[in-house]
């Protein structure tokens, strides 16, 4: 009985290989070339800004094209971090940051997923960046 029937290249090239996702067991890469945060962050931002640069280290995406971003992630979170906290101190019921916290947790959802900081995103991650995808006409040629 034969073994199941290999993938064409087409669809090899469109659904990745195991061998294109990031090693996310290898060391992770010195982020020196990433800027410092900005100056007015509070030493709790400051906080978070190098361990989501960290991370994006890690799975092989930081680039300083995105401190921008990572700088508009950061003050996302330190909002959300913010209406958690009244909402703690003062209850759900009393407090009028539930309606913020909802718009700041959905924009902080969504910007991780950008950066590719959640589970979902990071799965879908099909090829290195430090390398360019195959030309897709070669494929078809012949």
């Amino acid at each position: 009985m034969p073994g199941p029937r290999a993938k064409p290249p087409e669809l090899r090239l469109i659904e990745g290989t195991r061998a294109t996702h990031p090693d996310l067991n290898r060391p992770v890469p010195p982020t020196s070339s990433f800027p410092d945060p900005p100056v007015w962050f509070q030493p709790e931002a400051v906080k978070l800004y190098h361990d989501t640069v960290r991370r994006l280290g890690e799975i092989d995406v930081a680039s300083e094209v995105d401190t921008d971003f990572v700088v508009t992630y950061v003050m996302a979170v330190m909002a959300q971090r913010e209406c958690e906290r009244a909402m703690s101190r003062l209850g759900v019921s009393r407090s009028r940051k539930f309606t913020t916290w909802e718009k700041v947790n959905r924009r902080v959802i969504a910007m991780a997923k950008e950066l590719g900081l959640t589970p979902a995103a990071r799965s879908g991650m099909r090829i290195k960046p430090n390398e360019p995808a195959p030309e897709v006409k070669d494929l078809f040629a012949g």
